[in-house]
């Protein structure tokens, strides 16, 4: 059976934490909803700056992967709050919109972006 894992250690704590994702995410409670949320829009913002950071600007297929997941995340992190709206939740609005934004900035932060600055790019 798949199975989902989250480790967790504070800083500055020596005991780790271990979150069943599958499981909390079968459980239709509110703080489990928000929570999960959080995090994948929480790992979608890292991952984006891993992907600035870390991979080439030549590696166009690594940066391309990346874009992908963050956008898995942030849509994830929306019907997450979507579902929690509906469990009467609240609507989130704020966060909604900022996640919004990034997704929105996936689709601009192409690889077209990178070719602005340099030569033309063949078609």
């Amino acid at each position: 059976e798949n199975t989902t894992y989250l480790l967790r250690r504070g800083a500055g704590e020596t005991n780790i934490q271990l979150y069943d994702i599958s499981s909390l995410s079968s459980q239709r409670q509110k703080k489990w909803t928000w929570w999960l949320a959080m995090m994948s829009y929480r790992f979608a913002l890292r991952l984006s700056q891993m992907s600035r950071t870390f991979v080439p600007e030549d590696d166009r297929a690594m940066k391309r992967n990346f874009r992908t997941r963050e956008r898995s995340l942030l849509q994830n992190a929306l019907e997450l709050l979507e579902e929690l709206d509906d469990m009467d939740g609240g609507k989130h609005e704020t966060i909604c919109a900022a996640i919004h934004e990034h997704l929105a900035g996936t689709f601009l932060l192409s690889d077209a972006t990178s070719d602005m600055a340099g030569a033309p790019r063949a078609s």
